[in-house]
């Protein structure tokens, strides 16, 4: 049983031999991986990660330092690693679940069998920083972004209650991230596996490829048909790919080379799912 504020269990699965921890987009709530708890196969339990200010936490202030949120994430996901679990992140999730990783194993105790990153370049190299670079938008140039990107209905955001709630979750997120400078580490040691949409307006499939810098043990890159929010409806195509780390005959050795896919080939692998 998942008890504690950090993690939302839709579909307790307590003899799952498998379980992933899911990091969702900038202003999503848990809710994003609901569908995933309530289809995902009998061998998996979902875990969606719920950040301070969002769902039962509504009324704690959001985070604001990236290093010390990723400090208390890691110290919650350390009483999940008990069986083989795979953390997977979203957009601004995948940077979350890529920091938890490394700080998992910078301290030395048990490390995910697998992280998978969707929706989302590959981190700055060390000594670049995005706080100069940050510019916090207006709510006009937000809600336009929100829209372009297709995780949420305009008719949503014509709703003046829901946008200031949308707005407001969105923009805290992107501060969040964009105050948020990657420290340099050794690269990881767990596999890491990489999603995107062949039309992500804020990731291309080279972006993609570049988190190869980021571990020993790269296991590619594998486009979806569809934009940024390309997983919305493909539940099952991406969760069979958080499955896939979890099987050590999948996860490449160190010594393997590094597995290479062409956008073509990835095409033809999702086409009418």
């Amino acid at each position: 049983m998942v008890n504690g504020p950090w993690f939302r269990s839709y579909v307790p699965r307590p003899d799952a031999p498998c379980r992933v921890i899911c990091f969702g987009p900038a202003g999503g709530s848990p809710a994003f991986f609901l569908e995933w708890a309530r289809s995902g196969p009998p061998e998996l339990e979902v875990l969606a990660c719920v950040l301070p200010g969002r769902e039962a936490r509504a009324a704690e202030p959001p985070a604001t330092d990236l290093s010390v949120l990723v400090g208390e994430v890691a110290a919650a996901v350390r009483p999940f690693m008990d069986r083989r679990t795979v953390l997977f992140g979203h957009s601004m999730g995948a940077v979350l679940a890529w920091e938890t990783t490394r700080r998992l194993e910078a301290d030395g105790g048990p490390s995910p069998a697998g992280l998978v990153v969707s929706g989302c370049s590959s981190p700055e190299p060390p000594g670049t920083s995005a706080a100069q670079e940050y510019r916090e938008p207006d709510d006009q140039e937000l809600a336009a972004w929100l829209v372009e990107l297709g995780g949420t209905p305009a008719e949503l955001l014509a709703d003046p209650e829901a946008r200031a709630v949308i707005l407001t979750a969105f923009r805290a997120d992107l501060g969040l991230l964009g105050t948020h400078r990657p420290r340099p580490a050794p690269r990881l040691r767990t596999p890491l596996r990489v999603l995107v949409g062949q039309d992500d307006p804020t990731v291309s499939v080279a972006d993609a490829e570049r988190w190869s810098g980021a571990t020993e043990r790269f296991a590619g890159v594998r486009a979806f048909p569809g934009g940024h929010f390309y997983l919305v409806g493909r539940t099952s195509g991406v969760i069979a790919e958080v499955l896939a780390m979890t099987e050590p005959s999948n996860r490449p050795d160190r010594s393997d080379d590094t597995p290479r896919t062409s956008p073509a080939s990835h095409h033809e692998q999702t086409r009418g799912r």
